[in-house]
């Protein structure tokens, strides 16, 4: 078994922190700030999604590439935080992105329905890269690896 086949899980993990640090706290934290505007914190919420969406990206594709070149155990659990990050950035952030510049710029606020579908999907790809990991480091640390 070779030491690269760590690498998969690692990158999982990594991804796992961007997102829990990035989204899953930073960002509903600014909004427990009572003197931060609404508009204000979307504002701060629109660029922390945006580097948070490059870290994201850097790492999927990392991800993505040492699955290609590097054999590791368990291949296929990794597929569905990548699908799940392509959902949220192709399909509910640009039309979150368009609704944050509509309050920003004094619109209307809105149902906040698709925040729940972005929210739901974060929770299940934080939670299947965790899995991924976890399952991709057992079989490794099991003999099944590279």
């Amino acid at each position: 078994m070779s030491s690269a086949a760590f690498v998969p899980a690692a990158l999982a993990v990594l991804w796992a922190g961007i997102s829990l640090g990035g989204s899953l706290i930073a960002a509903p934290a600014k909004f427990q700030a009572p003197s931060l505007s609404i508009p204000t914190a979307l504002e701060v919420g629109r660029a922390q999604f945006l580097w948070v969406g490059i870290g994201e990206a850097l790492v999927c594709g990392l991800l993505i590439a040492a699955l290609v070149f590097i054999p590791a155990p368990g291949p296929g659990f990794f597929t569905i935080p990548v699908i799940l990050f392509a959902l949220q950035r192709l399909v509910v952030m640009p039309v979150l992105d368009k609704r944050s510049l509509r309050v920003i710029e004094g619109g209307p606020v809105g149902p906040r329905s698709l925040h729940r579908v972005y929210i739901l999907l974060e929770v299940a790809k934080f939670l299947t890269l965790l899995g991924a990991a976890a399952s991709s480091f057992a079989n490794i640390l099991n003999g099944a690896g590279g």
